[in-house]
């Protein structure tokens, strides 16, 4: 059987926000180009960094294994935030970005990382896009301002 991709980049979505919910904070869909979540964190529970609400776009890569896949992302992918931000008048500091990892086949196995846009450049390669890994996730944890795992 072949995986739907959307279905499940719209599932990633909703376990996001529902756990961003969970936690104490209103969190709900925001389905625009370039966003998928709107979140409103006053009290910077878990959105540390910026005002809110909180904008994030949420991107998730699955393995049909134990081990978790990298996902990477172009610079135009990026890019495309912020020339949306600005046409909808949102400040640069509101905006996230959401990496969501599975394995097994199992979406109930997601785990999500989540960093301020303007922190993204911790995660850009020598080549200009940027790569993201359960491995390089963990290690900013700590180190990258804003970065929470869920």
């Amino acid at each position: 059987m072949v995986a739907d991709t959307r279905l499940i980049g719209q599932t990633a979505e909703n376990i996001f926000l529902a756990l961003v919910n969970q936690g104490g904070v209103h969190a709900t869909v925001f389905d625009s180009e370039g966003f998928d979540g709107i979140i409103f964190d006053i009290n910077k529970t878990l959105f540390t960094k910026g005002e809110s609400p909180f904008f994030t776009q949420i991107k998730c890569r699955g393995s049909s294994s134990e081990k978790f896949n990298n996902q990477g992302h172009s610079v135009a992918a990026i890019e495309k935030m912020f020339k949306v931000a600005e046409k909808l008048n949102i400040s640069k500091s509101s905006l996230y970005f959401t990496a969501g990892f599975f394995n097994n086949d199992d979406i109930r196995s997601i785990i999500f990382y989540s960093l301020p846009l303007t922190e993204i450049h911790h995660f850009q390669t020598k080549k200009g896009n940027y790569r993201f890994a359960v491995d390089s996730c963990e290690n900013a944890l700590g180190t990258v301002p804003g970065i929470f795992k869920l």
